[in-house]
């Protein structure tokens, strides 16, 4: 009877081991790995690495912005992270720069990376794109930071940098770096090489060319006046006339005459920077005194007709 009661006991004692085996929780969803290093490589320790739903960006997106110092909506992903910590999924890079997180629901997702120090910038190359679960869950991802500019960094220079990072040199073709330029000296981080017809409008101005100011408008924006590179029909209706030309000292100038008063004698302005080239409009710049003024643009899509 005692055996019985043991084996009895026994069983009982199975059964509830095994139904409260069955009800224990458990954490389900992928496992997402990786590693967190800066450029060069160099691993980076105790840096959180978020998983913040593209849902959430997008739900954000579409709420009207505030326009203030504080707004809570104007940066994607801090935002979204700022109100939503105690709720996102996260890890922790650990010596060797790995980490690992759990229990990732399916979903698309920015993994943004919060390092522990200002050594790094927060972010990282894979918050700019969202992933979805079954990509980042199966191979390990490597995120790049970048490193935060030291406190005592001081300025050398882009010439400087491009003598170390040569695999930048094409910054030199950006249209940013050819925006403004000092006429007759381009930079030498100035390459026009992709742009062959950028200063087609500077190169008629060095050429030697003529402008009548005609037919004068108040009621028209800035544009008040007509220009023509031919004499118009009707002399009566030019105000002055302007004449570019490449001096002897090999800078661009140009000459103002007062049509509508002989008296008024003719004026001379050095023309000293060109902006722009690349889309659309190219504009000179003249200056008086401390002050520059745009004078005449070319536009190489336009036409007189």
């Amino acid at each position: 009877m005692m055996r019985k009661h043991w084996i009895g006991g026994l069983l009982a004692l199975g059964a509830a081991a095994w139904i409260v085996g069955c009800s224990l929780p458990s954490k389900s969803g992928s496992t997402v790995k990786g590693v967190v290093e800066d450029r060069d490589g160099r691993k980076v320790a105790n840096a959180t690495v978020w998983l913040i739903p593209s849902a959430d960006v997008a739900a954000m997106g579409k709420t009207p912005i505030e326009i203030k110092n504080d707004a809570k909506n104007d940066e994607p992903l801090e935002d979204n992270l700022a109100a939503n910590r105690e709720r996102y999924t996260k890890g922790k890079s650990g010596a060797n720069g790995e980490f690992s997180v759990a229990g990732v629901p399916d979903g698309k997702f920015f993994l943004y990376v919060e390092p522990a120090d200002a050594t790094y910038l927060p972010g990282g190359d894979k918050s700019r794109k969202s992933l979805n679960t079954a990509d980042l869950a199966a191979a390990p991802v490597t995120i790049k930071v970048s490193g935060n500019i030291p406190a005592d960094a001081t300025y050398v220079g882009t010439t400087k940098c491009l003598s170390c990072h040569e695999e930048q040199e094409t910054f030199t073709k950006t249209l940013h770096r050819l925006g403004i330029q000092v006429i007759g000296k381009p930079s030498k981080l100035q390459d026009y090489s992709r742009f062959p017809n950028y200063n087609d409008g500077l190169n008629k101005l060095m050429a030697g060319t003529k402008f009548w100011f005609h037919a004068y408008d108040k009621t028209r924006s800035f544009d008040k006046y007509q220009i023509s590179d031919k004499e118009p029909a009707d002399p009566a209706s030019v105000s002055f006339i302007a004449t570019f030309f490449k001096d002897t000292d090999g800078k661009l100038k140009f000459r103002t005459e007062n049509a509508k008063d002989a008296a008024d004698p003719a004026r001379v302005y050095t023309v000293d920077l060109a902006y722009g080239g690349g889309v659309y409009k190219q504009r000179y710049l003249y200056r008086v005194g401390p002050n520059l003024f745009p004078f005449v643009q070319y536009n190489q899509y336009g036409d007189n007709s």
